[in-house]
């Protein structure tokens, strides 16, 4: 889960993964697109001990109109954990 839909730039956003009960889960990848980047190239953040993961420093692109958003938020899953996605962005707003 992402607590923002929309960030200035060089703002800062986090969100959170979660189990099925609504505990965090430490210590996992989460991919995701950064503004600009083609479709296919993913960045990547690991969660903290209680499952947060913070995004600083959020880029604007001039040239990338619709591209400056943040999205395809995801945990491809372990031996432990199911894959999940959130499905929404969250869109760099220029200063």
């Amino acid at each position: 889960m992402i607590n923002e839909t929309e960030v200035a730039q060089n703002g800062s956003f986090s969100g959170m993964l979660v189990d099925a009960y609504g505990q965090g889960v430490a210590n996992k990848t989460i991919t995701y697109h950064k503004p600009g980047y083609q479709m296919g190239t993913l960045v990547d953040v690991t969660t903290t001990e209680d499952g947060s993961f913070t995004i600083n420093n959020a880029q604007y692109l001039d040239n990338a109109s619709d591209g400056n958003y943040y999205g395809d938020f995801t945990f491809a899953g372990d031996g432990k954990y199911k894959e999940c996605r959130y499905e929404g962005n969250v869109t760099v707003v220029a200063k």
